[in-house]
Parts: structure tokens; sequence; C-alpha cells
């Protein structure tokens, strides 16, 4: 759900400018299309009847379950943009009625910086741009003043954890996904408040770990944004490093960045160099040693499969 959820902020930013602010073009559905629609509409039914009002659904005990101490309506927020691109027009009004009526992040709870952004900023910034609903706006901003105090760590790099409500930080060990991947929500943040300082604190934190990069150009596995020192210096493409990857090249593409352009080109050209095997049937990436290019590993696992659709972007 989350690469999904990352490419749909791209689509619809494009789209919107292809069709106009809260205009999106709804051409008529072919059978697939409205199969799909369908499916949608099965879990989407499912979650209402057993677990409406909390963040997500328990399928087998037909139960409901919170990431936290209290909803941040994780599924409705998730998934109103997604209402609104299948055409039903009903549901994602009734959905974004429910949503500026109920959700709050004035809570005093401690979230993952990661998570919130991917799915609940990236929701709402979404599904302002298909509605042009400033509500939506509105609740994006509030939330991502709230995540600000992430960034405030000796590096710039942020820690994995913030209180929503008073601000306080921990999770000073994290991975280049985590910080890496968070300039495209902040970013499009930045863009639509009119507020640089989303922007700012998104891209020093790539940066910031762009530039402790090894001799060879990769980044490793787990690192600590205070010191700045790596903790594991396994490199791959998979989970714990994947999307930083993947919004270097988004991030350049969406806001036409250049220091992106450069990051990306210099970091895939090391990836294809020294974690891949360039065999008869294509390149194959492993894992190795980011210091010395040793390999450690040539195992291949679900989430490294995004980076062929990002190399055919």
């Amino acid at each position: 759900m989350r690469k999904w959820h990352c490419t749909a902020v791209m689509s619809v930013v494009l789209l919107v400018c292809a069709t106009g602010l809260g205009q999106v073009a709804t051409p008529s559905p072919g059978p697939m299309a409205l199969q799909v629609r369908g499916e949608f509409l099965y879990a989407w039914n499912a979650y209402k009847q057993y677990a409406w009002g909390h963040d997500e659904l328990k399928p087998l005990s037909k139960g409901h379950h919170d990431w936290y101490s209290h909803t941040l309506l994780m599924t409705p927020v998730d998934a109103l943009d997604t209402m609104i691109l299948m055409g039903l027009t009903d549901e994602a009004n009734k959905t974004r009625e429910y949503i500026d009526k109920n959700l709050s992040f004035d809570q005093d709870i401690e979230v993952k910086n990661f998570e919130v952004t991917i799915r609940l900023l990236g929701g709402l910034l979404s599904s302002y741009q298909l509605t042009g609903d400033e509500r939506l706006l509105d609740l994006a901003d509030n939330l991502g003043n709230r995540l600000l105090p992430v960034f405030n760590s000796p590096t710039g790099m942020p820690y994995m954890f913030v209180n929503l409500k008073t601000g306080k930080t921990r999770g000073a060990e994290s991975n280049p996904a985590e910080i890496g991947t968070l300039l495209l929500e902040f970013g499009t943040l930045s863009k639509l408040s009119g507020k640089p300082i989303y922007y700012d604190k998104a891209k020093r934190a790539v940066v910031e770990l762009y530039s402790r990069r090894s001799a060879l150009g990769l980044v490793g596995s787990t690192i600590n944004v205070e010191t700045g020192k790596w903790i594991d210096t396994t490199s791959h493409i998979g989970g714990g490093i994947d999307s930083y990857y993947e919004y270097l090249l988004k991030s350049w593409l969406l806001f036409d960045d250049k220091d992106c352009k450069k990051m990306w080109e210099a970091s895939v050209k090391a990836v294809n160099k020294y974690v891949a095997d360039n065999t008869k049937t294509g390149l194959w990436y492993g894992q190795v040693e980011m210091n010395t290019g040793r390999r450690i590993s040539t195992q291949y696992v679900a989430l490294d499969a995004f980076f062929a659709s990002v190399m055919a972007r």
C-alpha cells in the first residue's frame, strides 16, 4: 500500500496540473475498471460495517484496530483520493465531511513520522488537490506543523517518533527510507500552503543523508540521526532503503529540483555498479557492504520489486 500511495501523490499532482484544480477527468470506465471499483467497494463497505471511525478493519475477526490510543482515521483518509479518482462522488463527499468533523491531530499521542506522513499527510494533500476543499489543506498544514519537531536533530535528519501535542521526539536510530521518504509530501505541502519550511526541512534531511554515502556512493541500512554515524553498513534496494531512491527520482520530476536529479543519477549509477548482478536475464539486486562493495547476500525480496518501475519511468 505504501508504494501505491507514494505513487498516487505524484499522479494526483500531475492529474490536477492537467485538468485544473478540483476538475478531475472521469472518462467512462471499461469492464476492468468496473471490476476494480467493485472490489474496492467490497472492501470499503466491510470497513464501514465493522470498523467505521477507526483506523483499520480486522477482516478475519470483523473487528477494528487503531494504530494509537486515539483514532486518526487512517483508512478514510488513505482511501479518499481513490474514491474520487474512481468517480464514487457521493461516497467521497460523505467521507470528506466525516473527516472534517471528526479528525483532530490535537492528541497526546506519539506517532511514527514516516507512516503518518505517507498515509495521512499524503492522503489529505492528494484529496485536497482533487477537490479544492480548503478544510483538507488546513488539516494537512496542521499535521505538517505538528510533525516538524522530528527534524530538530543535530544533523537535521528526522527522529522516528513525535508526540503530536507536545512535540517530544525519540528514535535516533533510523534508516534511509524513513529519512528520505518525506520530500514529496512535505514539498507538496509547501507549494500548496506557501510555507517554505516544510520543503526546506525535508530536503535538508535528504541532503544530509546523501552526504554520508560511502566512497562508492552507497548508503547503509541504519544510521544515527544525532551523530550521523552508520550503524549497519549493509546496502541494498529493499525495505528500509527502497523509497529513499524512489523519492530522489520523483522529487526531481515533481519539483524540477536539480539537486535531487544529481543525487538520483549518482545513486542509481552506484547501485547498478555495486549492488546489481548483471545476468543473462537482466539486473538482479542483492546486498553488499556499502564501503567495500563486498557481496553479503543475493536475496531479492518483495519490496525490491519497486525498482523496476522506477528504472522504467
